[in-house]
């Protein structure tokens, strides 16, 4: 069902195990408050010119990582930021984490829903699996989130064309 709903973009995660390997030879930044951003967007410009993304990819996945971010600042009380291009599998990969209250475990399903936020009203968790190609959801009840986004240099082929 969920695949249905996000075009298997969407990828939740109940165990650290099920992420994708971190990326290697990337250090995280930090990201204490909304003015940590700036560099955080100017890391993500560097790799995406590196790895030579079409600017409309560029631009959907600097949204979605822009949005993992300002999470990470308003709800998780800061956290950190890793980017890592890997110009050989034409992949791109940002992981924020958080120490915040994270999403209960009985409330991370509602993360596709558009409109779905942990506090009022946003578009975040739909603008993230909509920009990147592949997002990984893990969270934890009182120990914080971790995002990680996916692009790759060419879009996947959509998979109801493969069928």
């Amino acid at each position: 069902m969920l695949a249905g709903f996000t075009e298997g973009r969407l990828r939740l995660c109940f165990s650290p195990e099920e992420l994708p390997p971190p990326p290697t030879g990337s250090e995280p930044g930090a990201l204490p408050d909304e003015r940590a951003l700036r560099g955080l967007r100017r890391r993500v410009g560097e790799a995406v010119a590196a790895l030579g993304l079409a600017p409309e990819r560029a631009q959907g996945f600097a949204t979605a990582v822009h949005e993992a971010a300002v999470n990470a600042v308003k709800y998780g009380g800061g956290g950190t930021a890793r980017v890592c291009g890997d110009a050989d599998k034409g992949t791109l990969q940002v992981w924020v984490e958080d120490r915040g209250p994270g999403i209960a475990e009985d409330m991370i399903h509602r993360a596709v829903e558009q409109g779905y936020t942990t506090a009022g009203f946003g578009h975040g968790m739909f603008f993230m699996q909509s920009c990147a190609d592949r997002l990984y959801l893990f969270s934890e009840a009182g120990r914080g989130t971790t995002v990680v986004l996916e692009m790759d240099r060419e879009a996947p082929e959509p998979a109801w064309l493969s069928r």
